[in-house]
């Protein structure tokens, strides 16, 4: 099963922007509280509040307002996979920044979430693109600013290993870890990473460094957002993988658990998350000899994605999956309908991705 895109990273979110005005008080307030409630995991309140500072920059005209409110926006729709909205949200923002006659860190920042949005959508030499032009004006403009360029040499990083370029993909998680050490490496950006690292190494079959890196980035993500965060779920799922891969099935079992419970209850309902995550369960249980909790479990992950999944890969891996379990279980004209279904749906991904591919 091939689930390597959705566990890349962490969701990216908090990227902090200053305008180097003196902000009207209401504008401000609403910021403020709507970065707190992403920050809490409740996005559509976070969504609220920040739709509210972007009418109060909007009536008042002050443009600068208006892009940093569109960069928070961004993070919050890319909290929720929702990537094509990020992307829009990101790219007004950036917009508005290259009306500006002085150069804003704000700028930086939009072109690093624009490109990490492209990434999400597997958009890579867009995303490349993007990146390498933000980590310059980083790099250029703000030299003395390591949160941002650790931002953006994160998401370059990303995009590499979602090419499989590994080398170039841990060089880069290295040095944002690194870079971050020397403040105490207990922050987001150095959880993201190491996030990232152990994605590497459990595709290289370094299990032992991957497990160590999953279990700091869990405890550094625990310990800012709280236990039942989707971060930590995000994490937690990563790390179930790791255990299914390495036959710890137990252990898989209880990681992916309590993703379950928390993804399910994340607000709004990411139906990827869950088929996701269900999916490795399924093959979990079934891994464990418990045919039945297979059986249910990627029965309810096949009726989330006919629903909601449309041309997502994971349709197909799912429906593949479920096959299996029903042949074993004796359903034969059942398995052999899903498998037909599995290869439609296959066939069907694999042409939309070749047309995104064309943008």
């Amino acid at each position: 099963m091939s689930l390597m895109r959705w566990v890349i990273c962490l969701t990216c979110f908090a990227a902090v922007t200053g305008n180097g005005f003196s902000d009207p008080l209401a504008w401000r307030n609403s910021v403020q509280a709507g970065i707190a409630q992403q920050y809490a995991g409740h996005f559509p309140e976070a969504e609220m509040l920040l739709r509210s500072a972007l009418d109060e920059a909007r009536r008042d005209a002050n443009q600068s307002e208006s892009a940093e409110t569109f960069n928070h926006l961004g993070d919050v729709y890319l909290s929720e996979d929702r990537f094509a909205d990020a992307e829009s949200a990101y790219s007004e923002a950036l917009s508005i920044y290259k009306q500006a006659s002085s150069r804003e860190i704000g700028a930086v920042v939009a072109l690093r979430n624009l490109g990490t949005a492209f990434a999400f959508e597997g958009r890579d030499e867009k995303a490349l693109s993007v990146l390498n032009d933000a980590l310059h004006r980083a790099q250029t403009s703000f030299k003395g600013d390591t949160e941002l360029a650790g931002e953006v040499l994160n998401s370059i990083g990303m995009v590499h290993l979602q090419r499989r370029n590994y080398k170039k993909a841990e060089n880069l998680f290295l040095e944002v870890v690194r870079m971050k050490s020397s403040s105490g490496g207990r922050d987001f950006l150095t959880a993201n990473a190491l996030n990232n690292l152990a994605q590497i190494h459990r595709e290289q079959r370094k299990y032992t460094s991957a497990e160590r890196e999953y279990r700091q980035s869990l405890e550094i993500t625990e310990a800012l957002f709280g236990p039942s965060h989707p971060q930590v779920a995000i994490t937690q799922s990563s790390l179930g993988l790791l255990y299914l891969r390495t036959g710890r099935l137990q252990d898989a079992e209880a990681q992916l658990t309590e993703s379950l419970r928390i993804t399910s209850e994340t607000n709004p309902l990411m139906p990827g998350r869950i088929v996701r995550i269900l999916h490795m369960l399924g093959e979990t249980y079934s891994r464990q000899g418990k045919v039945s909790e297979s059986e249910e479990t990627l029965a309810r992950a096949v009726a989330m994605a006919r629903k909601d999944l449309n041309h997502d890969p994971e349709t197909a891996a799912v429906l593949e999956e479920y096959s299996a379990v029903l042949k074993r279980s004796g359903k034969t004209e059942q398995a052999r309908a899903t498998h037909s279904e599995a290869d439609r749906a296959r066939a069907v991904s694999d042409l939309t991705v070749a047309v995104h591919g064309l943008r």
